[in-house]
């Protein structure tokens, strides 16, 4: 049996299948269209409303309380979300996903089935997107470890690379994320950016072995000849590192 706890909630569940697809885009191509949040962020408004006119006057402890968790999460994750976008803890995506969430859920909601009430846990806080900020940050902080354990297992730790970076062949470049910490000169933190790279490659129509082939004569402005649209840079943009878009 199937049971929920209110009609918001309800339609709430209808937003997992979005945030699923966001989830995989992301991985996949590091980017996620900026229309996907509004319609989100629509009905997050919207199911709020709903919520608080039934807290309205807040005459009960529970009303107040629900009130309070509201403005946690309005007031509080919305901001640091965008605080850690700006000092670069957080992807765009990730930040406007974190201030959809805080609108969209702000306390935890109800659902149950069979018999078993989920979520499994709560916190004493009670908000929700308080709760995804603290994992998102946890997870963020133990993520260079991750890599510092990856790359000591396949014998390649440098400190303190290692622990922000991995080792990646050549060949992979076209389709890898991120940017280059090493250079000819050494260890860098102003790496060449990948989408940088590929964006170059496709308005020269190139490949990045026609890159590392002949890199002097392509380095000459007057050997430009056709061009092509470099696109965004993005992973999915073109079935291969030249100028072919998909």
């Amino acid at each position: 049996m199937f049971g929920i706890g209110t009609l918001p909630d309800l339609l709430r569940l209808a937003v997992l299948p979005v945030l699923a697809w966001t989830a995989v885009r992301d991985v996949r191509t590091r980017r996620v269209p900026n229309v996907v949040w509004y319609p989100l962020a629509a009905l997050g408004i919207a199911l709020l409303a709903w919520e608080l006119l039934g807290h309205f006057p807040p005459e009960t402890v529970f009303d107040r309380l629900y009130l309070i968790r509201v403005g946690v999460s309005v007031c509080l994750v919305v901001p640091l979300s965008y605080l850690f976008w700006r000092l670069g803890g957080f992807g765009g995506a990730d930040a406007k996903a974190l201030m959809v969430f805080a609108i969209l859920l702000p306390t935890f909601p109800s659902y149950t089935l069979a018999g078993t009430e989920f979520p499994l846990a709560t916190t004493r806080l009670g908000v929700f997107s308080m709760t995804v900020l603290t994992n998102t940050v946890i997870v963020g902080l133990a993520y260079p470890l991750y890599l510092a354990a990856r790359n000591l297992a396949d014998g390649e730790f440098e400190f303190p690379i290692s622990f922000v970076g991995r080792r990646v062949s050549v060949s992979s470049l076209p389709t890898a994320h991120g940017r280059l910490f090493e250079s000819p000169e050494g260890v860098t933190r102003n790496g060449l950016d990948l989408d940088a790279l590929r964006m170059y490659l496709r308005w020269r129509g190139l490949t990045l072995a026609d890159l590392r082939s002949n890199p002097e004569d392509l380095r000459d402005p007057d050997g430009i000849g056709e061009t092509f649209d470099p696109t965004d840079g993005a992973v999915h943009r073109a079935a291969t590192d030249g100028g072919a878009s998909a």
